[in-house]
């Protein structure tokens, strides 16, 4: 009886070796047939790297790496002491340099109507001393009766209508000698207001607000710490990411919009994600070149640090 049982399991044992490994083979081929596994793949998404506009100390720091902002949160507050005095101080040369062009341009009105009121003054003494002169040669009779009734009225029609136009010619040279002699701002007031216009900026620059929405990933800087201006200080994650996975053209042709996708990534090693083909660039018939394929995520990761940039697995079901 031991013997037959010895036979018996002697019999069965190469049987059953064999029988695993087929289906070793058969699950592998049916693995790699159903799946198409690329390495080459890595996270992409809008990393923005936030940069200070001012320099100075770091009062407040109130951001930290892994935290999830919001688009409009305080970050950091420099200190804006010497922003205030130069804001300040503008503020005061310009208000001394307009009262300053006021009082000029006051001083040059009176300057121009006292001239006007000269101007005219002579002009009356002018004609009064003409009419003292004429009245002393001819007396009352200026125009005598005969000469009156003799005289054309056409003769008279042509000097008043020159007088007219002289009158006119006149009055356009004054016009025109007017609107040159209108102020124009100053250059220096022009350029203090510029000064203060920039100056309000620079002020507001010292309180860093967060641009958009996500998860801060590198916070580069410590409260007491100086930065300069145009410094990066701080990096955000932008809460929506996708991958970029890149496979032979054998192999994309077996890939399709829509197909699942479990993905891999290297900083958290136990964890799968799943996700799902959302599109595929076929481009070109080069046998070497590779496709690229997005896949988006299908569940929530915002409690997961995905940097863009990162390499991951992706095993894409194509059954």
């Amino acid at each position: 009886m031991k013997n037959i049982r010895k036979k018996n399991k002697e019999y069965f044992t190469p049987i059953a070796i064999s029988v695993c490994i087929i289906a070793i083979i058969f699950g592998l081929v049916s693995y790699f047939t159903d799946y198409k596994i690329s390495n080459d793949a890595y996270i992409e998404g809008k990393l923005l790297s936030v940069n200070t506009k001012v320099g100075g100390l770091v009062l407040h720091l109130y951001a930290e790496e892994n935290q999830e902002v919001k688009k409009g949160d305080l970050l950091m507050e420099i200190d804006p002491r010497l922003y205030y005095e130069n804001l300040r101080k503008l503020e005061t040369d310009l208000k001394d340099t307009r009262n300053k062009q006021a009082l000029e341009n006051a001083q040059n009105d009176i300057s121009q109507q006292q001239t006007g009121i000269k101007t005219i003054f002579s002009k009356f003494k002018f004609g009064q001393n003409q009419f003292n002169d004429y009245h002393t040669k001819y007396g009352e009779d200026i125009f005598p009766k005969e000469e009156k009734e003799e005289v054309d009225p056409n003769s008279l029609t042509a000097p008043k209508t020159e007088i007219k136009k002289d009158t006119k010619q006149t009055i356009t040279k004054e016009k025109e000698t007017k609107e040159e002699k209108l102020p124009k701002p100053p250059i220096d007031i022009q350029k203090l207001e510029a000064e203060l216009e920039q100056a309000k900026l620079d002020l507001s620059y010292t309180k860093v607000f967060a641009p958009q929405d996500g998860i801060i990933s590198v916070c580069s800087i410590q409260e007491g710490e100086y930065v300069y201006i145009g410094q990066s200080v701080i990096s955000i994650i932008p809460k929506r990411v996708w991958i970029t996975a890149n496979f032979s053209p054998k192999d994309a042709e077996k890939i399709d919009v829509g197909q699942p996708v479990i993905i891999k990534i290297k900083q958290y090693p136990i964890r799968s994600f799943k996700g799902v083909v959302d599109s595929v660039q076929r481009t070109g018939n080069n046998s070497s070149q590779k496709i690229p394929v997005r896949i988006t995520f299908t569940e929530d990761y915002s409690d997961f640090n995905l940097s863009p940039g990162s390499q991951v697995t992706v095993k894409i079901n194509v059954k």
